[in-house]
């Protein structure tokens, strides 16, 4: 198997050898390289993903790999039909809040769900650098994982404004949320203040829960599962976090953005997708 790294490339043949490459395309163009792990900012994800498609190369990458559901689609077609397992690297699937959450939901402990309230806190300075909006850079997998949990999203009311600078990308994004279960829920990623959290506060019949993740998850036992999971889609087995959940993350960021521009709450049949 081999890896990509911004900067110097290590790979690591089957047989454990460890052999360095003094740039990315260096190791991508290695005849012995089976796979690369994607690992650089987001504006520079889909062209290495890209790259390394075109080269017959399995990919491992960080999310969001690209900006709109259209171009995931693009992407991962790519890699289907070329035979080539495309896996994600997102470590909230593996997060004690998701398990957490997960768990309390599956023993039915709160009664029948009611609504569900997800606040995803990132600080300012994180945006200065990066050219995407808060809902596709930190509010997509909190999507995904709250359909996850509370059931199939059916409706969206999306609202995204730029506060704290001049650019087009949004720095505070809410949207209302219906779940074809009944249950409602608000969605609220804000970049404008010092907090880098994530809390989850799910309301039930018969009580309520909160859970709080601090942000950048670093979970070491979770990157484990998910290096071994995608070792064993090269054997031939589903990545556990694949390409499904990236075109899932990014239909729910179009959907919220096209309610946004209209002004409107958008169900599931009305998103229209480039």
């Amino acid at each position: 198997m081999g890896y990509a790294a911004d900067g110097e490339a290590v790979t690591v043949g089957l047989a454990e050898e460890v052999r360095c490459h003094p740039t990315p395309s260096a190791a991508i163009d290695d005849a012995e390289v089976e796979a690369v792990v994607v690992n650089v900012e987001t504006d520079e994800r889909e062209y290495w993903v890209k790259r390394a498609a075109e080269a017959g190369k399995h990919v491992l990458c960080d999310t969001p790999v690209v900006p709109t559901f259209s171009k995931a689609r693009c992407l991962v077609s790519s890699f289907e039909a070329n035979g080539l397992t495309f896996a994600l690297t997102d470590e909230l699937f593996y997060s004690a809040i998701a398990d957490r959450s997960r768990k309390t939901v599956s023993e039915g402990t709160l009664g029948r769900l009611l609504f569900v309230d997800a606040k995803v806190s990132v600080p300012r300075r994180w945006l200065a650098p990066r050219s995407a909006g808060v809902m596709l850079e930190y509010g997509s997998s909190t999507a995904v994982l709250l359909q996850e949990i509370i059931g199939r999203l059916d409706t969206a009311h999306g609202r995204t404004r730029s506060f704290g600078v001049n650019r087009p990308e949004e720095d505070v994004a809410v949207a209302n949320l219906g779940f074809v279960n009944g249950v409602e829920g608000i969605l609220q990623v804000c970049g404008l203040g010092e907090r880098s959290e994530l809390e989850i506060e799910i309301h039930g019949s018969a009580g309520s829960a909160t859970f709080l993740q601090q942000l950048p998850i670093q979970s070491r036992d979770g990157l484990a599962r998910i290096y071994e999971g995608f070792s064993r889609a090269l054997r031939g087995e589903r990545p556990t976090l694949d390409a499904q959940v990236l075109q899932d993350s990014l239909f729910i960021v179009d959907w919220i953005q096209q309610s946004a521009r209209l002004g409107r709450e958008i169900s599931r049949k009305e998103v229209k997708l480039g």
